[in-house]
């Protein structure tokens, strides 16, 4: 029989209680679940950057409008067209 120093016992516990938190955690490691709590999460991603694109797309399509609104009404816009056909006709 071998004699350990408290050092060396101590050492070997502290390995023997990792290993054995270690095979816990493993054996209890379901699979199942662990997909299907990642695929919910992807799918909520999914749908939050789907809902994040229409929305850029919408506020581009007002920023848009509300551009070439106030470029219609603004005189800058349409004057020197307007005296660009009234000089060459």
């Amino acid at each position: 029989m071998r004699f350990y120093s408290p050092r060396e016992t101590r050492r070997r516990e502290l390995i023997d209680t990792v290993g054995k938190t270690v095979k816990t955690i493993v054996d209890s490691y379901d699979h199942n679940k662990e997909a299907s709590e990642l695929a919910a999460s992807v799918e909520g991603a999914v749908a939050q950057t789907a809902l994040l694109e229409a929305g850029a797309v919408g506020l581009g399509a007002v920023v848009t409008i509300a551009v070439l609104s106030s470029a219609w009404i603004s005189p800058a816009f349409w004057l020197p067209a307007l005296w660009l056909s009234w000089a060459f006709s």
